[in-house]
C-alpha cells in the first residue's frame, strides 16, 4: 500500500466574484434558523479526481478553468465571498459582503497517496485532513468559504472545500458545487437555476434573533462533546 506524502503548499491567492454592474445587498440577514448554526464550526468536503498527467499538463489546461469558474460560481453566490459578523445596528449576527471581499484559494501538491486516500475503505482523518484548507482570520468576523487543490503528481487531484454551516446548508452546497461545475464545464452555469436571497420569504412572526438561541445552543454543544461525539483519532469509511 502506498504511503500519503508530505503536502506543500505552492500559492496562496484570492478568487473574486466576477460581479457584474449591479451591487448586490451589501448584507443577509439571518434567518431564525440560520442563528442555530452561528456559533458552530465549518464542515469541510473533500472530491477526488483521476488526472494521471504531468503538473505542467494541470497548470496549463485545469488550474486556470477551476479558478475562472469558482469566480463565476461566487457571482452567483456571492454571500460566500463574505463574512460572518455582527450587525452594525444591533448584537446580532449578519452575512456580510463588501465588494473586493474574495474567498481563500491555496494551491498544494503531493508526492503519493492518492489511490490510498480515494479508495473506499477505512482512512486515517489526519491524512484528509491535510488537504481541506484551514482559513486563518483575525478580528471578529469569520469567513465563509475557503478552497484547496491539492495535485497527486501523475496521479490525481482533490478539491477541498471549507464552509461555515451558517452560509449554506447541504442543499444549498450541494447546488453551489453543481454550479461550479457547470461553469468549469462550459464556461457559464448551465444549471442549476439561482439561489434566492430574499429573506422577507421566511416569516417569522415572533421575532426570534439570537440573543434568544446562542445560550442553548453552547449549552448542548458541551452536552454534545463530553457524552457523544467520538475522539479525534476515529477512522473514516466512506459509505
Amino acid at each position: 500500500m502506498e504511503s500519503a506524502g508530505e503536502v506543500r503548499v505552492l500559492e496562496q491567492s484570492r478568487i473574486f466574484p466576477s460581479m457584474g454592474s449591479a451591487a448586490p445587498p451589501p448584507s443577509l440577514p439571518l434567518t431564525f434558523f440560520d442563528v442555530l448554526w452561528s456559533t458552530s464550526g465549518p464542515f469541510r468536503r473533500l472530491f477526488f479526481y483521476d488526472f494521471p498527467h504531468p503538473a505542467a499538463v494541470f497548470a496549463d489546461s485545469v488550474l486556470p478553468k477551476l479558478k475562472s469558474s469558482l469566480s463565476i460560481a461566487l457571482a452567483r453566490f456571492y454571500p460566500l465571498a463574505g463574512n460572518l459578523r455582527c450587525s452594525s445596528h444591533d448584537d446580532v449576527s449578519e452575512v456580510g459582503w463588501i465588494e473586493g471581499e474574495s474567498v481563500s484559494f491555496v494551491l498544494a501538491e503531493c508526492d503519493s497517496g492518492f489511490h490510498e486516500l480515494s479508495r473506499d475503505y477505512a482512512r486515517d482523518v489526519s491524512k484528509l485532513q491535510r488537504l481541506a484548507p484551514r482559513p486563518i482570520w483575525s478580528g471578529a468576523a469569520k469567513p465563509l468559504l475557503a478552497v484547496q487543490v491539492t495535485v497527486f503528481l501523475d496521479q490525481g487531484f482533490t478539491i477541498g472545500i471549507w464552509a461555515h454551516h451558517v452560509a449554506c446548508d447541504g442543499t444549498s452546497f450541494t447546488r453551489f458545487v453543481k454550479s461550479w461545475a457547470s461553469a468549469c464545464r462550459a464556461g457559464e452555469i448551465v444549471e442549476p437555476a439561482a439561489p434566492l436571497f430574499d429573506r422577507t420569504a421566511i416569516p417569522n412572526p415572533l421575532q426570534l434573533r439570537s440573543v434568544n438561541f446562542i445560550p442553548e445552543i453552547e449549552n448542548v454543544k458541551r452536552v454534545l462533546v463530553a457524552t457523544v461525539l467520538p475522539p479525534p483519532s476515529y477512522l473514516l469509511k466512506e459509505m
